[in-house]
């Protein structure tokens, strides 16, 4: 018991860590917007089971379509229904367990979600228009993680924004969450 708890807080922290790595902003200047950020951006889910994690991401996902939600999962079997709640980002403690083993045991990282995608893809009949605004996460499974615009890649993603025919997007998903995205906007392909 007392291993497993080690794990799933060890799971949290990484999590949390690699939202930290993509928003903190440590220079003087930029720490105190990044903090206020962080704080107000975003929710991090660390409950005692995978029904009580849905059930949250289910609530939160309505009430704050926009709002980033991370999410530690006990069961690696689960991770998929979280995501399906409305989670942006799921782990496992197996899931994180499993890569650092292989990491420290190989020197190397090992990806252990194959199935799961990073694609890049034209804006096509997207432009002029919102990404959020046109629920691609509902409408395919995928989810936008970034949007590139002349070199920059930006996270987040203002209900001011329309995308540019020369934009791209950064999306996330399995296999078929990719297929049903390129079925859904096929003029956006990779």
């Amino acid at each position: 018991m007392l291993g497993g708890l080690t794990a799933f807080l060890l799971a949290v922290l990484v999590v949390t860590g690699l939202y930290l790595a993509q928003y903190y902003n440590p220079t003087p200047t930029g720490a105190h917007d990044s903090v206020l950020y962080l704080i107000t951006r975003v929710v991090v889910l660390a409950l005692d089971t995978d029904s009580a994690t849905v059930f949250a991401a289910t609530v939160l996902r309505d009430h704050a379509p926009d709002l980033p939600i991370l999410a530690g999962v006990s069961l690696a079997e689960n991770v998929a229904r979280v995501q399906r709640a409305g989670v942006d980002y799921a782990l496992s403690v197996s899931q994180v367990a499993g890569q650092l083993l292989a990491h420290h045991a190989l020197g190397e990282t090992v990806s252990l979600q194959p199935r799961i995608k990073l694609v890049r893809v034209d804006a096509g009949r997207l432009a002029g228009k919102n990404p959020m605004a046109e629920r691609i996460r509902e409408r395919t499974g995928c989810t936008v993680v970034a949007v590139e615009r002349d070199g920059q890649v930006a996270m987040d993603f203002p209900t001011s924004l329309r995308l540019s025919p020369d934009d791209a997007l950064y999306i996330c998903g399995t296999t078929d969450a990719v297929a049903r995205y390129n079925e859904e906007f096929p003029t956006s392909r990779p």
